[in-house]
């Protein structure tokens, strides 16, 4: 609709030498015609009369750019709405659908009007600049709002400083560059108004690029592009000073990265300021660093971006890198990072990136990215709400893939994360996903349909404290392969934990599926399906509480293992059994009075005993509160007993 409502001028010039600052110019109707706004075909027949702009008084335009007639007012419009007309200055359209004076009715007002001037080094019916950008900015002005097609590369005189001010909004078409002399002063482009740019490189290396203080222009919204240069060394600070000035300038538009591969050097770029978007197309947009490049490539600071499609190479080397060296550091910002590749080329072997994502509070969505690095795939801290659907996460020398600490509603789906062999004797990675909580929050992750390879110590470890458990999480459908890691890794290692669901994980290679460490409290422990597991579950030094569930033998205080046996059976003679570790036991072959029973932990829990032989007595006493307040004693060897603990006493729910 703006298009139809708003009325553009184009500017006929000869050349710079010729023009003069009282030509008129031609109205866009010469160029697309008039539209009707509610059939959407072209006005035929139709009746423009203008005003001064925001007034009712007549001011008509002329027939040619050089004012010497003036046209009708109103004049008529052909059969696709056009006429030949030249302006300058401000004006009100009224449009309507006949001669208004024979009855014609309204159809619209349009307040106001936006120019259009062009540069054009090739010769055209039409007058033009040339390539004078200066003479061309001063020539309009700072109050027609006019749109300057910039169609050929525009050099700022030396030492001098030009300003596009914020009536006016650039667009600059096939590959054209603003750029200073060469070996000259200062040359300084000041813009104040929205740009728009397509695929490919708008700034030389030898022009300074900025806005006014204070400047009320609209910068949005902003379309920067980038061409590669020659890949040579000797142009690596183009690509960088490029992206740099696209960065700073952008505000809060987008900057467009087409394909090629861009030698960075020591460049490293901070978003705080710059584009909402920064992306490429796709992985063929690869920004290069070399060996000696020791810093953060992006830093995205405290606002919303979305960075996307391209791949962050640096060379590869014999040696580590520094920890320093990370590719994407994203601090207290809401961000989308998607299809985001990292890569060492090279042949030695280290891939040149220690970290690849760094992040660390807000909210943020990982889509889909291949991050490849030597020490640290993700490195998450005090993050609200990170999301990580698909993607890879493959480290080769560090001790852990993924990291994440004090994180809260962390989710991670169908995502891969993979330990490399690091000396060709499969030595890996100690761990896949580390969940640590260590004072702060940490509540409520979910690991779900991932799958996780080769890390020699744990395939998932969560990790609380005893005071500050990590609370509430799920580990579900998950395929933990460790089967070529060192001997004694565990699939699962659950650490000062509570309210834990493991279900539905396929473990391969593993010494143990699932590990039980320290106070561990209210786990849900599903099915699961453990190809070649020595120990399904195993027990470090724990101190279990609450409802420990295994599927098919109920709940337990305390998780008996390496060797779980279907029913427990009680000592010889033993007068008060320890019922921990089972839910159903069976007397001993020698008859016993029990007295009482030991191990109650939970509210609700219950045991069966089967009684092994004649003659073996449960006493109505201590602990135990039997039906009708009397001891029962069995007569055969098929008679049983249930009770449930209520938290203090064991209480006779049926015998038989």
């Amino acid at each position: 609709m703006m298009k139809k409502l708003i009325a553009i001028l184009f500017i006929l010039l000869l050349t710079v030498c010729s023009y003069a600052a009282d030509t008129a110019k031609q109205v866009d109707f010469l160029l697309s015609g008039y539209r009707h706004p509610t059939t959407d075909q072209p006005l035929a027949g139709g009746y423009v009369k203008t005003y001064i702009d925001g007034t009712s008084t007549l001011s008509s335009l002329w027939t040619d750019k050089d004012k010497g007639a003036s046209a009708d007012n109103p004049f008529a419009l052909d059969s696709q709405g056009l006429a030949e007309v030249y302006g300058d200055g401000l004006y009100k359209f009224e449009i309507y659908d006949g001669d208004p004076g024979s009855g014609g009715s309204l159809v619209e007002t349009i307040n106001g009007l936006t120019y259009r001037v062009s540069l054009t080094s090739s010769s055209s019916l039409n007058d033009d600049y040339g390539c004078d950008l200066p003479t061309a900015l001063a020539d309009i002005g700072s109050v027609n709002q006019t749109e300057l097609i910039v169609d050929c590369d525009c050099i700022i005189a030396s030492g001098t400083t030009v300003t596009s001010t914020d009536n006016i909004s650039l667009r600059v078409v096939n590959g054209s560059v603003f750029d200073g002399v060469a070996g000259g002063g200062t040359e300084t482009l000041i813009i104040d108004g929205p740009v728009s740019a397509g695929n490919y490189q708008i700034y030389g290396e030898n022009l300074t690029v900025g806005t006014t203080s204070g400047s009320t222009g609209d910068t949005n919204p902003m379309h920067w592009g980038l061409v590669p240069y020659v890949t040579t060394s000797t142009q690596k600070l183009l690509n960088t000073s490029a992206i740099e000035k696209a960065i700073v300038f952008a505000s809060t538009g987008k900057v467009t990265i087409p394909s090629g591969t861009y030698f960075i050097g020591v460049g490293e770029f901070d978003l705080a300021t710059g584009p909402s978007t920064f992306e490429g197309s796709g992985n063929d947009t690869i920004l290069n660093w070399d060996d000696t490049f020791t810093g953060t490539a992006f830093t995205i600071t405290a606002r919303n971006v979305r960075f996307a499609n391209i791949t962050l190479d640096k060379a590869r080397r014999a040696t580590a890198p520094a920890n320093t060296v990370i590719a994407l550091d994203i601090q207290e910002a809401h961000s989308y990072i998607e299809n985001i590749r990292t890569s060492g080329s090279g042949s030695d072997d280290h891939y040149g990136w220690y970290t690849g994502i760094k992040v660390d509070f807000w909210s943020h969505t990982f889509l889909k990215n291949r991050i490849l690095v030597d020490n640290l795939a993700i490195q998450s801290t005090g993050t609200n709400a990170l999301n990580i659907v698909g993607g890879s996460y493959i480290v080769k020398f560090g001790a852990i893939c993924a990291l994440f600490q004090n994180d809260t509603a962390l989710s991670i789906t169908g995502a891969d994360f993979e330990g490399l062999d690091q000396t060709g004797g499969s030595i890996y990675p100690a761990i896949g996903i580390f969940i640590e909580r260590s004072g702060s929050d940490m509540d409520g992750f979910s690991i779900t349909g991932s799958y996780i390879e080769h890390f020699g110590t744990a395939g998932i470890r969560v990790r609380g404290t005893a005071t500050d458990p990590v609370e509430g999480g799920s580990i579900t459908g998950n395929y933990l392969n460790i089967s070529s890691a060192a001997t004694g890794a565990d699939g699962i290692d659950l650490d000062d934990v509570d309210s834990i669901v493991v279900n539905g994980n396929k473990f391969r290679g593993v010494d143990r599926g699932i590990l039980l460490n320290d106070v561990v409290q209210n786990v849900d422990i599903g099915p699961n399906v453990y190809e070649n597991a020595t120990v399904e579950i195993g027990d470090g030094t724990t101190s279990l509480s609450g409802r420990i569930y295994y599927p098919g033998n109920g709940y337990y205080s305390y998780i008996g293992i390496p060797e779980r046996k279907p029913i427990g059976t009680f000592t010889d003679s033993d007068t008060t059994p320890d019922i921990s570790g089972y839910d159903e036991w069976k007397t001993a072959s020698v008859g016993a009075s029990i007295t009482s029973i030991d191990g109650g932990s939970f509210e609700g829990q219950t045991v069966m005993i089967v009684f092994g032989s004649t003659g073996t007595t449960v006493n109505n006493g201590g602990n135990i509160n039997l039906a009708g307040g009397v001891a029962w004693t069995s007569t055969g060897a098929s008679n049983s007993i249930k009770l449930r603990y209520d938290g203090s006493t064991w209480r006779e729910l049926w015998r038989r």
